[in-house]
C-alpha cells in the first residue's frame, strides 16, 4: 500500500509540475513510453494510481505519423502455465489538442477482432509532459481510469 501511494504522489507531483505546452514549443509524443500504472480518474480528478503488476508489460512506440504498441501481462491457470499470449497493434496517430486518436490498422487477434467489429479508431483525452503522458477515458460524471506512462527515449 506504501508503494502505490508513493508512486500516486510522484505521478500526481509530476504532472502537476510539467510545463505547460505553448504554441512555440509543442512537446512531442514521439518515443519509447513505457507503461508504469494506471490513474483512477473521480469527478473529474486523478484519485488514485495503481502501480503495473511486477510481471506485465506494456510498452507504445511513437515515430511522427506511426505507432506500434506491444503488451503482456500474467494470467496463470491452476498449474502455474501463463495463458496470457499478449497483444500489440500498429497503425497511425495525430494528438489534436487534448485528444489521441489512434487509427489501428494491423493487430494480434484481440485487435483484429475489435478492428473487424468497426473500431478502427481508438480515441483517448491526453496529458502530455516531456517525459510522462497518461491517455484515459472518462464519462460524463468524470469518472473512469487512465493508462500511465514514463518516457524511455
Amino acid at each position: 500500500m506504501k508503494k502505490i501511494l508513493l508512486l500516486h504522489t510522484i505521478a500526481l507531483t509530476l504532472l502537476s509540475c510539467a510545463p505547460q505546452n505553448s504554441a512555440s514549443e509543442p512537446v512531442s509524443l514521439e518515443g519509447v513510453w513505457d507503461r508504469i500504472g494506471t490513474i483512477v480518474y473521480e469527478g473529474g480528478a486523478p484519485k488514485d494510481t495503481v502501480a503495473l503488476q511486477p510481471l506485465s508489460k506494456q510498452v507504445k512506440f511513437y515515430s511522427a505519423n506511426h505507432f506500434i504498441f506491444v503488451g503482456n501481462g500474467e494470467n496463470l491457470d491452476s498449474l502455474g502455465v501463463d495463458k496470457n499470449i499478449g497483444f500489440s497493434g500498429n497503425g497511425t496517430y495525430e494528438v489534436k489538442n487534448d485528444s489521441l486518436f489512434e487509427y489501428m490498422k494491423h493487430g494480434t487477434d484481440n485487435y483484429l477482432k475489435w478492428i473487424a467489429n468497426g473500431n478502427k479508431i481508438f480515441t483517448a483525452k491526453i496529458s502530455l509532459s516531456e517525459d510522462y503522458f497518461t491517455q484515459y477515458q472518462i464519462d460524463s460524471l468524470g469518472n473512469g481510469m487512465g493508462e500511465f506512462y514514463q518516457k524511455l527515449e
